[in-house]
C-alpha cells in the first residue's frame, strides 16, 4: 500500500465508484461550475475507485462520458483504438506501415479512414 509506505495514514481511501455515477456527478459539477478548462488528474487508480480507462467490468462508459462532457462533434469508436493495439501485438512485419498509417489517421482526426484501415486489416 502505497499510503501506508509513504507515511499517510494506514492505508488508502476508498470513492465509491457508483457504477460510473461517482465520476458523472464530478463531471456536471465542473459543467455547473462552467468552468474554462477541467484537468483530470486521475487515471488507473483502482485502489481508489477513481480509474476512468477502460476496463473488463465498465469498459469504455467512462471514456464515453469523458466524450460526452467535452461535446465532442464526432466521437472515434474506443473500440477501434483497442482493435489498432491488438494488431499491433499479433500483426506480421508488413502491416506495420498500414497500423502506423491508421494512428497517424486517428490523431490527425480522419477517424473514417482510420476505421475503413483498421476493419480492413481485421479482415485478412
Amino acid at each position: 500500500d502505497f499510503y501506508k509506505e509513504g507515511g499517510w495514514g494506514e492505508g488508502y481511501f476508498k470513492i465509491d465508484h457508483k457504477q460510473g455515477n461517482t465520476f458523472k456527478e464530478n463531471l456536471q459539477k465542473a459543467k455547473d461550475a462552467n468552468v474554462d478548462y477541467l484537468q483530470l488528474i486521475t487515471w488507473n487508480d483502482y485502489g481508489e475507485g477513481t480509474m476512468i480507462e477502460p476496463t473488463e467490468e465498465f469498459g469504455f462508459s467512462l471514456l464515453n462520458q469523458v466524450q460526452d462532457f467535452t461535446e465532442m462533434d464526432e466521437k472515434i469508436e474506443l473500440e477501434k483504438i483497442l482493435d489498432l493495439y491488438k494488431l499491433r501485438k499479433s500483426a506480421k512485419t508488413g502491416d506495420q506501415k498500414y497500423l502506423d498509417q491508421a494512428f497517424y489517421y486517428l490523431v490527425s482526426l480522419q477517424h473514417e479512414k482510420a476505421i475503413h484501415l483498421i476493419d480492413s486489416l481485421k479482415l485478412e
